[in-house]
């Protein structure tokens, strides 16, 4: 009996369809628990939104790099890819890999060798876990290979210079036997419990990892996550917020409650705050504005709110800063007496003119601080802060979400809009954006706003849940 039990412990991942076969240290990844309820949701968000230059572009370049489209059904059937079972495309280390569970008989192992044929020499490579490896090699250069062991095949391509593709299959066939899985990683595995989805979505970079359920209710696409940025801290407190007033046309207003241990000096405020003043003052003596800025934050009371009213792409060539983003920023004080002397202190540091509001000419334009109320400003964009402070105008009130934001889509199109063939022809980052533009300009500009909430639900980690209205008036 006891050894009838451990045969079928030892053969139930078997049984029951083996795990995506994803690595944790994937840097992106898009798993359909049901490679058939996956495909469907590509066909639900062609439905309700333009997403045309999207899915093609994406799709086909699947299709042709892995051997497999996770949008379309027919394409996985006609590759022996079993429908009710687990797809997962992901890339690792500059290797883009497939992962699929294919249907008995020959067709999914003829479409894995149709695939491999034309990318190389194929040749067997060694067996890794009793998975049997073949590899097309050009030149001294693996450039693709798959990998099967039973009914689970993974694809493998490369993708970047440096990338690995031996390897990867290698860390693919370790995941898929539960070593370093994606499946046991924490911050999906809390995802996939508290969200079923047709699709699940991993992103991981060296600022820390998010992890997403997506699905459909209606033209509304629902986004359901959890993400852990590094080294942040808890910046979210769950104390009240400003009241939820539009704050008028922009690219984003976000509403946040700061919690104690970001308003403690030395923390993410008081960080925030002396970036603003280097801008101000490139010239000043550092120290002179770490110490403006640490005196500020213990000042702050939590409630804060930040509007962005455009976005310049062009700005951005020579790497991020506020001038790519005109904004206004908004936070309720303790101590208004306090703050109005900090004003005072700050102006004298950074020259800047004005005896109520204040102003100074930067390198990024000219920027005003001030103080209404209870409430210090500081913005590049009059239009914005005179906005922001009468969205922000009553008094604190409710708990509500520690993060609450309104990012409108249409105003990312119209930037990309105005992007030519000519920055496309100059390459870099305005050619890479010219590309987005056709591939997500029409579902931008199609689209309505997209709302996000966000919690604290452990050190460092948040909860959020985004709803997105993929046509205007949905």
């Amino acid at each position: 009996m006891r050894f009838l039990l451990a045969l079928l412990l030892t053969a139930w991942p078997f049984l029951a369809g083996a795990a995506a076969a994803v690595p944790t240290d994937a840097s992106w990844a898009i798993l359909a628990p049901k490679a058939g309820e996956g495909a469907a949701m590509g066909r639900a968000l062609q439905q309700a939104a333009d997403t045309r230059g999207l899915q093609q572009g994406f799709a086909a370049g699947l299709r042709a790099g892995l051997g497999f489209d996770p949008f379309d059904a027919a394409t996985l059937e006609a590759a022996g890819v079993a429908l009710d079972q687990p797809l997962a495309i992901a890339s690792r280390s500059g290797v883009e890999l497939a992962s699929v569970t294919l249907r008995p008989g020959e067709q999914g192992t003829a479409h894995l060798a149709a695939w491999l044929k034309p990318l190389g020499e194929v040749q067997a490579g060694k067996a890794h876990r009793g998975w049997k490896i073949q590899l097309a090699t050009r030149g001294e250069k693996v450039v693709a290979g798959h990998a099967t062991r039973g009914a689970t095949a993974v694809t493998a391509r490369l993708a970047a210079a440096g990338g690995d593709v031996a390897a990867t299959l290698r860390a693919a066939i370790d995941a898929s036997a539960g070593n370093r899985s994606l499946e046991a990683a924490p911050l999906f595995s809390a995802v996939r419990r508290e969200a079923a989805a047709p699709w699940l979505l991993w992103i991981r970079r060296k600022a820390g990892t998010t992890a997403a359920a997506l699905g459909f209710e209606g033209d509304r696409l629902r986004i359901r996550g959890r993400t852990s940025a590094r080294n942040a801290g808890d910046w979210l407190g769950m104390g009240a917020a400003f009241p939820g007033a539009a704050g008028g046309e922009g690219l984003l207003l976000a509403r946040i409650a700061l919690s104690p241990a970001a308003r403690k000096a030395g923390g993410p405020a008081a960080g925030g705050v002396r970036f603003l003043l280097g801008q101000a003052c490139p010239a000043c003596d550092p120290r002179a504005l770490s110490r403006q800025a640490n005196t500020l934050a213990p000042l702050l009371a939590g409630p804060a709110a930040l509007a962005l009213s455009r976005l310049e792409l062009r700005a951005l060539e020579q790497g991020w800063s506020p001038a790519a983003t005109p904004f206004a920023w908004v936070a309720a004080v303790r101590d208004p007496a306090a703050a109005a002397l900090w004003l005072e202190q700050t102006a004298k540091l950074v020259g800047a003119a004005g005896s109520v509001d204040r102003s100074v000419d930067t390198p990024i334009g000219p920027l005003s601080f001030g103080l209404r109320g209870k409430r210090l400003f500081v913005a590049s964009d009059a239009g914005a802060r005179d906005r922001l402070l009468a969205a922000t105008g009553g008094a604190a009130s409710g708990q509500g979400a520690p993060l609450s934001a309104t990012i409108d889509p249409t105003a990312l199109g119209r930037a990309l809009a105005g992007l030519s063939v000519t920055d496309a022809l100059r390459g870099g980052l305005l050619g890479s954006l010219f590309a987005v533009r056709l591939q997500l300009g029409p579902l931008l500009q199609g689209s309505g706003p997209l709302q996000v909430e966000a919690a604290p639900v452990g050190k460092g980690t948040y909860r959020f849940d985004a709803s997105w209205d993929l046509q205007h008036g949905s």
